[in-house]
């Protein structure tokens, strides 16, 4: 039962993490994950460190140009790249906010564990696994808590 639990927990903070990114269709999103056509954002001179130290939300602003055709849809994968178009990582595009990437993932992370890379499926479980490990092994939940956070984004990422 508790396995059952734990895999319906699983789909709902799949399907709430997108849904807050505003991926209106799971399976577009799934198979923009395996095109070889990923565009590239690359950053203006100078603001790739911000990134590097673990900042998520790449503004417009820092954005010198975006390579690809066509251009990259809200809820698109797309690689993060610095001027000389090194990559720093990987993220969720966003043509509607003063955020145009969410990054998912950093070059450091995806040598660490390949597996995630460029697979947003792939890597919100393997953070969710790691949420609900991490909770387990502080005794959560308990007889003497009666609610905790499941998940705390950028605070159950391991460099936060």
């Amino acid at each position: 039962m508790a396995k059952k639990q734990q895999e319906l927990r699983r789909c709902f903070l799949l399907f709430w993490i997108l849904s807050i990114l505003k991926v209106e269709h799971y399976c577009c999103l799934h198979m923009v994950t395996m095109s070889p056509g990923v565009a590239k954002v690359i950053l203006k001179k100078g603001k790739t460190q911000l990134f590097r130290d673990g900042s998520p939300m790449v503004y417009s602003g820092a954005v010198d140009r975006i390579i690809g055709r066509p251009p990259p849809k809200t809820g698109d994968v797309v690689l993060l790249a610095d001027g000389t178009r090194k990559p720093i990582g990987w993220g969720l595009y966003n043509s509607c906010s003063m955020f145009c990437v969410r990054l998912m993932q950093l070059e450091e992370e995806v040598s660490g564990d390949p597996s995630c890379a460029l697979n947003v499926e792939k890597l919100l479980e393997t953070r969710i696994d790691a949420a609900i490990k991490l909770r387990k092994s502080l005794g959560l939940p308990s007889a003497n808590t009666n609610a905790y956070r499941l998940v705390n984004s950028e605070g159950d990422r391991p460099y936060s």
